[in-house]
């Protein structure tokens, strides 16, 4: 594990709002998710949502957190949907797999951010959220979601209420939001900012993520796997002239 990259196994919010305090966080930079999808789609997603954030400069301090469904979160979220008739499958990871997932690539990314991961229990992160925000010590900066919010008319960002700003970025070449079936339709068009990283320009014109879903912007060697590298240029072969006779 990174330097930079702390895990908090307590689903406690007061042990969590403590350690935070101990540690001196003052502003939350945040997403969430199961994170049961595979690295190639988890983790470019997650690396463009921060690099987005952490580009903007009103955003040079804070924290990374990644708030992550525990496995009793998973079990809560499947005994809901099959009450419901709903469809929901189940993850195949434990929750410190799907964690480490995602947050060892930010850590990765981000070496001179504090980067955190905290896990909830319930099937959403609403009463972390509460918690966090109900601190007078605690800045809730941002929060972003990949697949909810891709139309801040549709899908619910869970806990936006507590943040300063909200992002919905949607998933490349997908138009429906992640669990849709599970997940409440509001009108979140007053506060949330809609952003398709494959087409938001970070620098010299180009997207944070290509629509075959690999990140655009340089990263760190340990991350060159999900990144677009540039085609190489081709080189022309010219044929002599032939004499004529």
């Amino acid at each position: 594990m990174t330097n930079n990259l702390d895990i908090i196994s307590s689903t406690s919010t007061a042990d969590i709002i403590s350690w935070l305090k101990k540690e001196n966080v003052q502003a939350i930079h945040a997403t969430n998710g199961i994170y049961a999808a595979p690295r190639d789609l988890v983790v470019p997603t997650t690396l463009a949502g921060f690099e987005y954030i952490t580009d903007q400069p009103e955003n040079a301090a804070g924290a990374l957190v990644i708030a992550v469904n525990s496995d009793k979160s998973v079990r809560h979220l499947a005994h809901h949907a099959a009450a419901e008739g709903k469809t929901f499958k189940a993850p195949n990871e434990d929750e410190n797999t799907r964690a480490r997932k995602v947050l060892e690539a930010v850590a990765a990314q981000h070496p001179n951010r504090k980067v955190i991961g905290l896990y909830y229990d319930e099937t959403t992160p609403n009463a972390l959220y509460d918690a966090l925000a109900g601190d007078p010590d605690i800045n809730m900066k941002t929060l972003f979601k990949f697949g909810y919010g891709t139309d801040p008319k549709s899908a619910r960002i869970e806990g936006a209420a507590n943040f300063s700003t909200i992002y919905g970025f949607p998933f490349p070449n997908d138009d429906k939001p992640l669990c849709h079936e599970l997940t409440v339709d509001e009108d979140q068009s007053a506060f949330v900012c809609v952003h398709d990283l494959t087409v938001e320009n970070r620098m010299h014109n180009t997207p944070y993520l290509s629509k075959s879903n690999k990140v655009l912007f340089p990263v760190a060697t340990s991350l060159v796997q999900y990144r677009q590298l540039p085609e190489a240029p081709q080189t022309q072969t010219t044929t002599p002239d032939t004499p004529k006779p």
